[in-house]
């Protein structure tokens, strides 16, 4: 798989958390796992520090699996917000 594909697509789940919880996404995430097939993984790892830039993202955990899916944490809303 393309690099730019695997990390659309992890983007792409990470601000889809952030749009369900109804926070901006300039919303620090502290951890991302994904979990995905070995070969896809493999690929992340390559454009993993860009993923962590676009997404805001301070850990990115990778798990191996049968099937893509990412867990996202994000920070705790400010109470001044």
């Amino acid at each position: 798989p393309a690099p730019s594909a695997v990390a659309s697509a992890v983007l792409g789940e990470v601000r889809r958390a952030k749009s369900e919880t109804r926070r901006p996404l300039r919303t620090p995430v502290v951890r991302a796992t994904v979990t995905d097939t070995a070969d896809r993984l493999a690929v992340l790892d390559t454009v993993a520090a860009d993923v962590r830039a676009a997404g805001r993202i301070q850990e990115l955990v990778t798990a191996p699996g049968l099937a893509f899916g990412v867990e996202s944490e994000l920070e705790p809303p400010d109470p001044a917000d």
